[in-house]
């Protein structure tokens, strides 16, 4: 009996630690690894950008297929950047926020970047990087620093969205120094086939645009802009447009993804519409 007791316990026993070692197994196969990578990307297209962000931080497969399921995605992307100076704790620090709040955006995806002028070589790189996820979708850039003050911009980011955005259709700038912008980006803005306005408002040097007759997309404004709502499309207003940072550890369905939870979003860097009227410099 004893002898039969003890047969019982180590069969039980032996069942036991095959059962933790095949759990063990099934918990060990990464699905990412296991599935096509057209399966897996389309999986992780249902995902928020915040999240897929995350993933990319797995290994390098994961990485692979995030950014697969990022180019799959063919949602048009407006993206605003914001430049401003805000000298408190970790202003150095850019924020990304990625919305479909309102009505007038729930068949696009918003993407606010804001960012430190005086950093802007720090934020180059992960600003660029954001960007090559979106750019086969961007149709709206909107670029305003305030206030002017300083050629940050280098000629290189304008030639980026001339070569890399292909369906472009917009881009307004304001109170930017665009003295480091030179003739040959003018030439690819020119023949970009989507591009439709180029706006500079209240800008600095900018000459090489005015020089460069064969950009009909350019509208230069010194004072300004009546009706820009209606010019630029349907956004915002500046109440609307500010968004508090979420911080990484929010919650998973959240679209919001900042890189810095410390930089105060201010409405006076929101893209406003005035009613009142000054002259406009030239139409082309």
């Amino acid at each position: 009996m004893h002898s039969g007791g003890a047969k019982y316990d180590q069969t039980y026993y032996s069942n036991r630690r095959y059962q933790v070692q095949s759990y063990r197994r099934i918990l060990t196969i990464d699905p990412v690894q296991e599935l096509p990578v057209e399966i897996g990307a389309k999986i992780l297209r249902q995902l928020s950008f915040k999240q897929r962000t995350r993933l990319e931080l797995v290994n390098r497969k994961w990485r692979e297929v995030s950014l697969m399921a990022s180019q799959i995605d063919n949602r048009p992307v407006w993206v605003y950047i914001i430049f401003r100076k805000n000298h408190c704790s970790g202003h150095e620090k850019m924020t990304v926020n990625m919305s479909f709040d309102g009505p007038i955006f729930w068949k696009r995806q918003v993407a606010y970047i804001y960012c430190c002028s005086c950093h802007f070589h720090e934020h180059e790189g992960p600003l660029l990087a954001l960007l090559r996820k979106l750019e086969h979708r961007v149709i709206r850039v909107c670029i305003v620093d305030t206030p002017v003050d300083y050629a940050f911009l280098p000629d290189s980011f304008f030639s980026y969205m001339a070569r890399n955005m292909p369906c472009l259709q917009f881009i307004y700038l304001r109170e930017i120094d665009l003295e480091k912008i030179n003739r040959g980006t003018m030439v690819e803005l020119a023949q970009h086939p989507q591009l439709k306005k180029l706006i500079v408002h209240k800008c600095r040097n900018y000459e090489v645009f005015e020089d460069f007759h064969n950009l009909p997309q350019l509208l230069v404004v010194k004072g300004d802009i009546v009706g820009l709502k209606a010019m630029i499309g349907d956004y915002p207003e500046p109440d609307e447009f500010v968004m508090e940072p979420q911080k990484l550890d929010a919650k998973p369905d959240d679209t919001d993804l900042s890189i810095s939870s410390e930089l105060a979003v201010s409405s006076e860097d929101a893209i406003t519409s005035s009613t009142s009227s000054q002259n406009y410099c030239h139409s082309r």
